[in-house]
């Protein structure tokens, strides 16, 4: 007959010899834990310290451990530790991200909130490392965190595309296909509209928000040639219309196609732009392109 592999005792203070309750894990680890602590942390183990347990004498020694009745978790001695800690009155310890998923688990499954806010509050500290933000992400879709998915899938943007395709980590498999899919559905349109900022026609020669229509309260980048016909600066300086909305270094004169359509001005009014600001924003619309074509 085999025998069972030997117990070994926690660290401090989960070695207290004061204690009144013994959890055991499943590699075998021993915590001695107040039980009077742990039934304000979690009411799961409150309601466990009140089932009866056979008389120590009857008892066999699986049952009890210097004296003190046992209870058996299915957690490993890792994950309890963080568990314990998180529940106990002492200084909370930071969390590894690779260990999130077990100990938002364990808080779950005996539904200690306390622990399951430190677990949160930890994600949260991971969300805004770039580095982590896609396991980040994963995390909260499987928490069910929309608020901190929303955060991690905005940090996710400054990773490349090659890290985030090729990113493997354990969480991955926590979450249906669906998740990683509307990642990738965002950070394409994230690409789109980008471009679409850029749009020179839009954003430099639309009176207002140039994308939706809305007031933004800021004048656009062209003048009317009426107020003025171009700076006074030396800088090269596009002229052009307010149609198509591409310029002409040419000086095109206004004419209204329709003299009872009073509207026709809107479309026709001539602007300047300096040719840098024109150039950049071309050069930025056709890299926002290209990104969203080999992404």
């Amino acid at each position: 007959m085999q025998e069972s592999a030997p117990t070994r005792k926690a660290e401090a203070p989960f070695d207290d010899p004061h204690a009144d309750f013994v959890l055991q894990t499943s590699d075998n680890f021993t915590f001695h834990i107040l039980s009077h602590i742990m039934s304000v942390a979690s009411p799961v183990f409150r309601h466990m310290f009140v089932l009866p347990h056979p008389p120590a004498a009857e008892a066999s020694s699986a049952d009890y451990v210097d004296g003190k009745p046992v209870v058996h978790v299915t957690e490993d001695s890792k994950t309890m530790d963080v568990f314990l800690r998180c529940c106990y009155p002492i200084l909370r310890p930071s969390l590894d991200i690779s260990h999130l998923a077990a100990i938002h688990r364990a808080a779950d499954k005996y539904d200690a909130e306390a622990v399951e806010q430190h677990v949160v509050s930890e994600l949260s500290r991971y969300i805004q490392q770039t580095e982590h933000s896609l396991r980040a992400y994963i995390l909260a879709c499987h928490f069910g965190l929309r608020d901190e998915a929303k955060r991690a899938a905005r940090q996710t943007l400054e990773m490349r595309k090659e890290d985030l395709i090729l990113a493997s980590f354990p969480e991955l498999e926590l979450v249906p296909a669906s998740s990683f899919t509307l990642l990738l559905s965002y950070r394409l349109s994230c690409h789109r509209e980008l471009a679409e900022l850029f749009t020179p026609r839009w954003h430099i020669t639309h009176p207002k928000d140039g994308l939706h229509g809305e007031e933004v309260g800021r004048p656009p980048l062209w003048r009317r040639l009426g107020e003025e016909l171009k700076p006074s600066c030396s800088c090269d300086v596009l002229v052009g219309h307010i149609d198509y909305g591409f310029p002409s270094t040419n000086y095109v004169h206004f004419l209204d196609r329709d003299e009872d359509d009073i509207d026709d001005d809107i479309f026709y009014t001539h602007y300047w732009v300096k040719k840098w600001c024109w150039d950049y924003m071309t050069n930025v619309h056709k890299l926002s392109f290209t990104i969203m074509g080999v992404f």
